[in-house]
C-alpha cells in the first residue's frame, strides 16, 4: 500500500503543525498550507487522498475549496473543520459530499482515526 497523502488547510499555524505531527507519526505524507489560495495551488500540483480544510479562511471559504475539489479531484475525501457553528456552511458541505464535519476544539487523535478509516 502506498503512503496516503493528506493536505491540511488552516490559517491557524498551530493547528496545521499539531495535525501534521500527529498524522505524520501515523505514517501519512502530510502537507500543510495556511490559505485557500495556497490550497488550490497545492491541489493543482499534487493528488491528495484526503484534505482537511478549515471552513473560515481569510481569502477563500473552505466550502469553495471543497467545491473545487469535487470538480477536479472527485475521489479526494474531505474533512471540514471549524470553530463556528454555521448550519449554512455545514449543509452546503454535506450536499457536496464531505466525509466529516468537525467542530474545534477536537483531539488530533480523532482526526488521525478518521483518516485511517478513510484511507482503507
Amino acid at each position: 500500500m502506498s503512503t496516503k497523502k493528506i493536505l491540511i488547510v488552516d490559517d491557524e499555524e498551530d493547528i496545521c503543525t499539531l495535525l501534521k505531527a500527529q498524522l505524520t507519526s501515523e505514517g501519512f505524507d502530510v502537507t500543510g498550507v495556511y490559505s485557500g489560495t495556497k490550497a488550490i495551488d497545492e491541489l493543482q500540483a499534487r493528488d491528495y487522498d484526503i484534505a482537511i480544510i478549515d471552513v473560515r479562511l481569510p481569502d477563500i471559504n473552505g466550502v469553495e475549496i471543497l467545491r473545487t475539489i469535487r470538480k477536479s479531484k472527485p475521489g479526494t475525501f474531505v474533512i471540514m473543520i471549524t470553530a463556528y457553528d454555521d448550519p449554512i456552511y455545514q449543509q452546503e458541505a454535506e450536499k457536496l459530499g464531505v466525509a466529516s464535519y468537525l467542530f474545534k476544539p477536537f483531539q488530533p487523535k480523532t482526526i488521525s482515526e478518521l483518516c485511517k478509516k478513510l484511507a482503507e
